[in-house]
């Protein structure tokens, strides 16, 4: 099995955190794509030079919500997608994570999103990357883009934790098992986005497993927490494969 963090778990500097998550274990990790900082092939260098692996990049979800309304925000961040996906062909990304939407009230699902969505997609195919769209508080925007396409472009990623807060922790995983394309995995109490390490909240990692168990032969197991107040940033890489291993573990 393979291991893989978000880079932009802690507040250290890239190189030493670069170091410290390949010391720790880890064999890749995923890096957030952004859309105004510049940053984001020095990131991709840094992570190389450290010999780690890229499974994935989170584009900017910051605005979603303008993807579904025809207004200049929803087109800027259109035309971001639209330049992060050669980007990850030309560094060598395979998959790109993509919100759908954001809050408890987005707008509706519309002609307009879906097209951009759809156009996405096709961008895509010509580049040869994944899009997986991950699930969030409203999961019948992933069920209906995933509905209306069937390129083997547009995947799915399964966020844990977001199943336990939004969705009662039941169900989401077996709606699109078979177009599963990345994880995340973290922990919280079921009332906010926490990202804590496994165990520190109220999921049963056990049924969890049993659940997903059978994609690890392709799939890396994918850690997305962040230090922020519960842990010692220079301790937690090797806190997060510890815990990481434990919930390995427990596949029957």
């Amino acid at each position: 099995m393979k291991f893989s963090i978000n880079f932009d778990s802690t507040p250290l500097p890239d190189k030493h955190r670069a170091e410290l998550i390949k010391n720790a274990g880890f064999n890749n990790v995923f890096l957030w794509w952004s859309r105004t900082d510049g940053m984001n092939f020095d990131r991709v260098d840094t992570v190389r030079n450290a010999n780690l692996g890229i499974e994935t990049a989170h584009t900017d979800f910051w605005g979603i919500n303008n993807i579904w309304l025809d207004n200049l925000e929803g087109k800027e961040h259109f035309d971001y997608y639209l330049r992060a996906i050669p980007e990850a062909r030309e560094a060598g990304i395979p998959t790109l994570i993509i919100h759908l939407s954001s809050g408890n009230t987005p707008p509706a699902v519309n002609e307009l999103g879906l097209d951009r969505f759809h156009r996405m997609i096709a961008c895509a195919e010509d580049n040869g990357i994944i899009l997986a769209f991950e699930n969030l508080r409203i999961v019948s925007y992933l069920d209906t883009l995933l509905a209306s396409t069937d390129s083997p472009y547009a995947k799915f990623c399964f966020d844990v934790g977001h199943e336990n807060i939004y969705n009662g922790g039941k169900g989401v995983f077996e709606k699109h098992s078979d177009r599963i394309a990345a994880f995340h995995i973290h922990d919280n109490h079921a009332t906010s986005d926490e990202h804590l390490l496994p165990f520190d909240g109220n999921i049963d990692w056990k049924r969890i497993m049993k659940r997903i168990s059978g994609c690890f032969d392709r799939l890396p197991f994918t850690v997305e927490a962040y230090s922020a107040d519960h842990y010692d940033p220079d301790s937690f890489y090797n806190l997060a494969m510890e815990r990481a291993k434990a919930v390995a573990s427990l596949i029957d």
